[in-house]
């Protein structure tokens, strides 16, 4: 069989397109973001994105939480970590909406 010298970059055109959209875990994210943000405001604060991401845990259907260290004064002498747990409730008539924060809650 006489592969084609194209199968790798459409192989790959095709990875990247599956990617596309808004996942679940991405709106969960950034619903949560803007709620820490939201929450933290007038604060020096940071995360780190793949902290956040990989905090993601699904349970209930519907229902999805994130648990992740958020930084303050990073870099700086007096820079503490405290975690944050973030659940959110996505509307099942409409999976592409952007979820409901239902919990935020700082463990200081």
């Amino acid at each position: 069989m006489k592969r084609s010298k194209h199968w790798l970059p459409a192989s790959v055109a095709a990875v990247m397109l599956a990617g596309c959209g808004s996942s679940q875990e991405e709106l969960a994210v950034a619903a949560c973001k803007a709620a820490v943000s939201e929450r933290l405001q007038g604060k020096v604060w940071s995360l780190v994105d793949s902290e956040f991401r990989s905090g993601y845990r699904t349970g209930e259907p519907g229902l999805a939480e994130i648990v992740a260290p958020v930084y303050f004064d990073k870099g700086l002498p007096a820079e503490t970590q405290q975690r944050v747990t973030c659940r959110v409730q996505f509307d099942p008539a409409n999976a592409s909406a952007e979820p409901a924060v239902i919990g935020l809650i700082f463990q200081w």
